[in-house]
């Protein structure tokens, strides 16, 4: 596995990554294991075919097909058929990448097509659809802008994304079972939340602590963040601890005992089990891979 990734700037101080990976032949035939992350993702298999199970759904693909996953939607591919070395992408970002200062009567709009409440979702978009032939192309441009690095491929690679959930929407309009909305301030107290989880992921954490950072009481901050993001604060934290442990594992010699140590995880086997559910594999694994 290939991993890259970058965070965008806005101008309300915070900022919003973006993570690129590619999975290459001996993972993919060995398998990934059912996995699950709040991160929202575009997976495209790339030249192979086979069947990707989400949930307890069975979903078979072809070549040029692209998949989109929710948070915490477990999936992983099951089978796998390829003539040539099979070479799958897939970009993961998180809800605060929608959401925009200058504009809060647009927020959520977008994220609505990842909302459990969205009736019409689907993980596959059929190759020979003309959406999903229109959003491929946003994907080739991320994937230049990720190996090119041009000036502002930030900003590039951000309108890339708006532009593949404005096509979405435009082809299958989303249908709510129930209508959301969000204040500037609600967005603005989320997001300031995941900013300093970002920049203090590696310390102790407390919910506590988060919530006096916004003069917000314990509970209410946990009802907000888990409503407007569609996660949990925890599921936050951790899967930052482990986006960075990953890293660590392909770019270090490090010991595993080592990395959850300095990821902010105290005790091994909860690492070790977060790990798994967040990638599907064990960090030994993973590194080797």
């Amino acid at each position: 596995m290939t991993i890259e990734e970058i965070f965008l700037s806005s101008n309300d101080g915070n900022s919003y990554e973006v993570r690129l990976y590619y999975n290459k032949e001996p993972l993919l035939r060995k398998g990934l294991g059912h996995h699950a992350h709040p991160a929202f993702e575009v997976s495209i298999p790339g030249n192979c075919s086979g069947i990707y199970t989400v949930s307890e759904k069975q979903i078979p693909f072809q070549p040029g097909d692209l998949f989109f996953f929710r948070s915490n939607e477990p999936h992983h591919i099951s089978h796998l058929e390829a003539d040539e070395e099979p070479v799958c992408a897939g970009i993961h970002f998180y809800p605060n990448l929608l959401w925009t200062s200058a504009s809060p009567e647009s927020v959520g709009i977008l994220q609505r097509f990842f909302s459990m409440n969205n009736r019409s979702f689907s993980n596959r978009y059929k190759a020979n659809e003309p959406c999903c032939r229109q959003i491929m192309e946003y994907v080739k441009d991320i994937q230049e802008e990720f190996a090119e690095k041009k000036t502002e491929y930030g900003l590039r690679i951000k309108t890339d994304i708006l532009n593949i959930l404005i096509s979405i929407m435009r082809n299958d309009p989303v249908e709510m079972e129930e209508s959301t909305s969000y204040t500037r301030d609600q967005i603005l107290n989320v997001s300031q939340v995941m900013s300093y989880i970002d920049a203090h992921f590696e310390e102790e954490i407390t919910i506590r602590q988060l919530a006096d950072s916004i003069n917000m009481s314990v509970s209410y901050l946990s009802h907000l963040f888990g409503k407007v993001a569609g996660f949990s604060i925890w599921d936050y934290l951790v899967s930052k601890r482990i986006y960075e442990a990953q890293k660590l594992l392909l770019n270090t010699n490090e010991n595993v005992i080592s990395i959850a140590v300095k990821c902010g995880f105290n005790n091994s086997a909860y690492f070790n089990k977060r790990f798994r559910e967040l990638t599907g594999m064990t960090p030994k694994e993973y590194r080797k891979k």
